[in-house]
């Protein structure tokens, strides 16, 4: 069985069943001239306990779900939603700022990640009131943002992985770049997904070529190895002994195949 989504549907599939699903979540309005204010942005199904699932939405919520609860899942066992600050932004900018583009589960079944536009957070569902780390990856720039609006990229759809046991995390950002958090050394380090013999622009992104950017990323669920997609390559990385010193993650170290 697994799980698909759509920004108003979460469906249920059987693969010996593929001509029918079961509707999880259904908010397509009865009405076409009623505005949808609430989409559902991702959906992900918890790797160790078969009956948990998450969605998350565009108004700062991730709804962790128990199938054996309820058929509809329209009321979650689990609400996390992180504090709202106030911000000098337009009404707009804060709505897409506040967007949850992506949660991944850790393979520990207690932890879950999250990814909005500025931030990462780290989530223990034991303790679901708040995050339990919250890590920035583009830092608060009113005028930054409101660039960044005006060409559509606040609602670029972020991906995020974290591996088996969340002591790291990784996500996207522009100019072709990701950062890789080492959650229990509380140190990060940005990477550009790019060949070998390319030259390195920065050492972390300028927001200066929005086009570039690198959406989606994955970890592996038992190695430390992770894949990042930039326009047309698909980028494999392995981590060393040591990845997160200096003189050893280096991009001319990493393992890449280019489609």
């Amino acid at each position: 069985m697994f799980i698909s989504s759509d920004e108003l549907m979460l469906n249920l599939w059987h693969l010996e069943r593929p001509d029918s699903s079961f509707a999880l979540i259904d908010e397509l309005p009865e009405d076409d001239m009623i505005e949808v204010n609430r989409i559902i942005t991702s959906a992900k199904a918890d790797p160790t306990q078969c009956h948990r699932i998450l969605y998350t939405t565009s108004v700062n919520e991730v709804n962790i779900c128990d199938l054996r609860a309820r058929c509809m899942q329209n009321r979650p066992a689990i609400l996390l939603q992180a504090p709202i600050k106030g911000m000098n932004v337009s009404q707009e900018i804060q709505r897409e700022l506040q967007c949850i583009t992506d949660a991944d589960f850790a393979r520990d079944g207690n932890q879950i990640v999250t990814r909005n536009f500025s931030n990462v957070r780290l989530w223990d569902l034991r303790k679901p009131s708040r995050p339990t780390k919250m890590m920035t990856v583009h830092s608060y720039n009113p005028g930054l943002f409101s660039d960044l609006c005006s060409n559509g990229c606040l609602v670029d759809d972020f991906r995020v992985a974290v591996n088996s046991d969340a002591s790291g995390v990784i996500t996207g950002s522009y100019d072709d770049y990701f950062v890789a958090y080492d959650l229990l050394h509380d140190r990060k380090k940005w990477l550009q997904a790019r060949h070998e013999h390319d030259f390195l622009s920065a050492e972390m992104p300028r927001m200066s070529e929005t086009g570039r950017k690198v959406l989606h990323v994955d970890w592996h669920d038992e190695r430390d190895i992770i894949t990042v997609a930039s326009s047309h390559s698909v980028y494999v990385y392995e981590k060393k002994i040591g990845a997160y010193d200096e003189t050893e993650a280096t991009e001319s170290k990493s393992k890449m195949h280019h489609t």
